[in-house]
Order: C-alpha cells, then sequence, then structure tokens
C-alpha cells in the first residue's frame, strides 16, 4: 500500500500471501558455515482462485535465525542455490523468481521464491518432484511434504472450549503447532 508516495513492502507482501491459499509445507535443514545449522519450514501456497491463468506456487522459506550474523549465513545460502538450474531440472517449471525482499522478524528468516507452471495445477505428484529436486540442488534436507487437506484441525480448535459455536479454520500455525505435537515430523530427505 501506499502511503505519501512511500511503499511499504511489508503491506504489499503480507496482502500478496492473502491471494493464496496453503498447498503443502515440509521441514528443512540448513547446513550453514561455522557448523550452525539452521531449522524451519518451507510453505507452499498456489493463488485462491483456480480460474486464475497465472499458474504458479509460492515458496515461504520460514527459518529459525536467533542473530543477524546466522541471518546472513541463512541468506548467502538461498541466495547462492542455482535457481535456474532448479527451473530447468522439472519440466513443469517455466521460470523461477525468487524475490529479493527478505524480512527477518523475531528470529526469524523469510523469504519468497515464485515458480511459475507451463500450465495445469499443482499437484501432489509435482510437488514431491519439486521438493526432491530443490534439496538436491540447494543442498539442504527435506523432510516430506505434508499436504494441507490432510492436516486434521484438532477438536479444541474447531470449538471453542468456552462456547459451543464452532470455529470456521484454525489458522496456519495452530494447526502447524498441532501436527508438529501429534507427529513430529517424518521422513527427511537428504540432498546427496
Amino acid at each position: 500500500m501506499r502511503r505519501s508516495g512511500v511503499i511499504d513492502l511489508d503491506e504489499e507482501f503480507f496482502g500478496l500471501l492473502k491471494e493464496e491459499e496453503i498447498f503443502a509445507f515440509f521441514y528443512i535443514s540448513l547446513n550453514l558455515p561455522g557448523d550452525q545449522t539452521a531449522m524451519g519450514l518451507c510453505k507452499i501456497s498456489r493463488p485462491k482462485s483456480h480460474d486464475s491463468l497465472s499458474h504458479y506456487i509460492s515458496l515461504l522459506f520460514m527459518l529459525d535465525a536467533a542473530d543477524a550474523p546466522k541471518c546472513q549465513s541463512i541468506d548467502a545460502h538461498i541466495s547462492g542455490i542455482n535457481w535456474t538450474e532448479f527451473g530447468q531440472s522439472l519440466v513443469e517449471v517455466v521460470s523461477v523468481v525468487p524475490m529479493p525482499y527478505l524480512s527477518q522478524r523475531a528470529g526469524l528468516y523469510i523469504r519468497e521464491v515464485d515458480i511459475y507452471l507451463a500450465g495445469g495445477d499443482l499437484d501432489r505428484s509435482l510437488l514431491e518432484k519439486l521438493v526432491s529436486s530443490l534439496a538436491r540442488i540447494a543442498e539442504f534436507k527435506a523432510e516430506e511434504p505434508v499436504f494441507w487437506d490432510d492436516v486434521p484441525e484438532p477438536e479444541e480448535l474447531r470449538t471453542g472450549a468456552e462456547s459451543s459455536t464452532p470455529k470456521t479454520t484454525a489458522s496456519f500455525m495452530d494447526k502447524l503447532k498441532y501436527f508438529w505435537g501429534k507427529h513430529g515430523g517424518s521422513g527427511s530427505r537428504e540432498s546427496p
């Protein structure tokens, strides 16, 4: 949004996120210089409107970054990924656009990468190939994707504890915390 001719990147970024729906997520682990490790997740979203002529998905990397040096190490790793090679590794990918904007909020490194597809919708098979290829090229460990439709809403989030009125949907973080507490992750894919 513009205020006095100034674009607020945070507002623009979060406005775009509202136009997308979560398809899946996966946990990642990066090895960084100095025997450091960064852990977090990558959220995969797609346009809410299935009528959209744009066939793209957004990868939103969210990694623990306790301080500025760790954030810089994570950014150097993410920025050093050969996105061209990644795009060429899958015939379904038309182009890959890493967003130049990143954010470090409350100890999190946040970075978005958009992937434009050759048409058709994102499906589970394509996503699994995409995660495998990305882990190999980006040199990180990636757990199996968790598909958003498969994540159950816990009873306490569907119904208000103090109310008989059901909630419509649990938030991303509520469902993620519930899933993590119940499952603790699955098998991981390691880069070679």
